[in-house]
């Protein structure tokens, strides 16, 4: 079936009813695209950023694994899965809210009841809200082809802005919360030129764990987007958290080694040094709340 919208360029499209059928799809056309919300995807073919010759609608596949806690305690979630409709899982899952708390910042109320996770994710983009959550909760993403599956970690499944791991062949058919300790906590803030469900300027998440080897009592994953070609996790923040008890000095000088670590660009919506120095006054944020919900006694 071929489409000609007004504003689009030509296309092909098919609704394929299940796995296989889509998968059989993407590996026969070379200039096939997959999608399921479409809110990232159609905006960039209607600026002409990106032309497939074949559409591959996936919202009526009936046989992607089921969002679900798994026997082991992991949240498997769904690729289909409305980011509205995802919000009631998060709420009882420890550190979920550093998701969550994303995804309420994500777009308007209209937009979240049709993206979904695994559409932000594929599209790899610097500003991705939920992309430095699933980085901070260790996520693993399930990419499977018509002749094989394999994991990867969030991490490594982004290249470079736009780009994935993922082959042409392949869909991301679950997305895999790992179980987080009883009490954890997290939180993401980010900055936007204004509070109508603008794009990301830079954003931070935090997620704190409890961990009675560490002389704060506590791991600290600190993951920074926006300000980097891709979310980075800050390994020196994590560290260096572990070994003081938590107070303001040592989350400046934490919020410093973020800052330090990205490598802001200068765009249309912002200057690299005000990008750099949001990381800061966000981490600060961040590890401010995130500490005092974890427990602590408000920080002064």
């Amino acid at each position: 079936m071929s489409f000609s919208l007004s504003g689009l360029p030509a296309f092909d499209y098919r609704q394929p009813a299940s796995l296989k059928e889509a998968l059989e799809l993407l590996s026969a056309e070379t200039a096939a695209q997959a999608y399921s919300g479409g809110t990232d995807l159609f905006p960039r073919i209607r600026s002409r950023q990106f032309h497939p010759h074949l559409l591959v609608d996936l919202k009526s596949i009936q046989d992607f694994p089921a969002t679900q806690l798994t026997k082991t305690g992991e949240l498997l979630i769904n690729p289909q899965i409305s980011l509205a409709h995802l919000l009631p899982w998060l709420h009882d899952f420890a550190g979920g809210e550093v998701l969550s708390s994303a995804i309420l910042q994500l777009g308007t109320p209209s937009l979240r009841n049709r993206a979904t996770l695994a559409g932000n994710l594929c599209n790899a983009s610097p500003a991705a809200d939920s992309i430095a959550p699933l980085m901070a909760l260790n996520s693993r993403l399930v990419l499977q082809s018509c002749q094989t599956s394999r994991e990867v970690r969030v991490e490594d499944f982004l290249l470079s802005p736009g780009k994935t791991v993922c082959r042409q062949d392949e869909l991301l058919t679950a997305i895999i919360l790992p179980i987080q300790p009883a009490n954890s906590r997290g939180v993401y803030l980010k900055i936007g030129r204004n509070r109508a469900a603008d794009l990301s300027i830079c954003g931070v998440a935090v997620l704190l764990s409890p961990d009675e080897s560490a002389v704060s009592g506590t791991k600290a994953e600190v993951v920074v987007s926006g300000a980097n070609p891709i979310p980075i996790k800050i390994l020196a923040a994590r560290e260096y958290l572990a070994g003081y008890q938590p107070d303001q000095a040592v989350f400046q000088h934490t919020a410093r080694l973020a800052a330090q670590a990205v490598q802001p660009i200068s765009d249309l919506r912002s200057s690299a040094a005000y990008r750099q120095a949001m990381v800061y006054e966000l981490t600060l944020q961040a590890l401010t709340a995130c500490f005092t919900a974890f427990g602590e006694k408000p920080i002064r």
